[in-house]
């Protein structure tokens, strides 16, 4: 992998690969299933895992809102810059069967998700997917970064790393490569019935670099 992806890029990257493994991940599906690239963007402290605001905002119509008149708004105690732990920005490619279930979430690890406060916050959303049982497939294609969840220490020390969750044997595997080495070629489960389907990530992510233009980005 061109190390170099992992600066300013990243994040383009990071789009542009979870589209071509849709592309490549589509034609192997049956027939009911379908595959989709969701993504969100969230500010600081409330990034908790969903995308969810707490309150829903409706635009209501300049005659329809109730009239406050000259009402006297209380001073603040004390105004101060906002603390925020910066943007956090998830994007997975997520399977699904015929009824709409989620079958299977694979997740290309952005750098939020690897910072001391953001990798707790990602691991609680993947540890609650596991227990629906969704199967998961995660690309840790960053150096930089906590892997506080692996213990074994040659995994964590690891450039690279795909980790893999199978719901149905409840058990994770894991591949790991370095800079200079190749991208393996890993199964993707569906539900046990329909068996796996294939990721080639060699040639997932060539055809991303190179149709993309990252050589010249980076």
């Amino acid at each position: 992998m061109d190390s170099r992806l992992e600066g300013t890029v990243f994040r383009d990257f990071h789009n542009s690969l979870s589209v071509e493994i849709r592309k490549h991940l589509l034609p192997q599906l049956p027939d009911d299933y379908r595959i989709t690239v969701e993504s969100s963007v969230r500010m600081g402290r409330k990034a908790s895992g969903h995308s969810i605001p707490d309150v829903s905002v409706k635009n209501i119509a300049r005659e329809d809102r109730e009239p406050y008149g000259d009402t006297n708004l209380t001073a603040p105690t004390r105004t101060l810059p906002a603390q925020t732990d910066g943007e956090s920005y998830d994007q997975s490619v997520q399977i699904m069967d015929g009824n709409g279930y989620l079958v299977t979430s694979i997740e290309v690890l952005s750098p939020s998700n690897k910072t001391k406060r953001g990798h707790p916050v990602f691991r609680e959303k993947q540890d609650q997917l596991a227990l629906r049982g969704v199967n998961l497939l995660e690309l840790d294609l960053l150096r930089n970064g906590r892997r506080d969840h692996i213990l074994d220490q040659d995994l964590r020390a690891a450039d690279y790393l795909v980790q893999l969750f199978r719901a149905a044997a409840e058990e994770v595997t894991f591949w790991t490569f370095a800079r200079t080495d190749s991208f393996p070629v890993v199964p993707v489960p569906l539900l046990p019935a329909d068996g796996d389907i294939v990721l080639n990530l060699p040639l997932v992510y060539q055809k991303c670099y190179d149709e993309n233009g990252f050589a010249q980005l980076v």
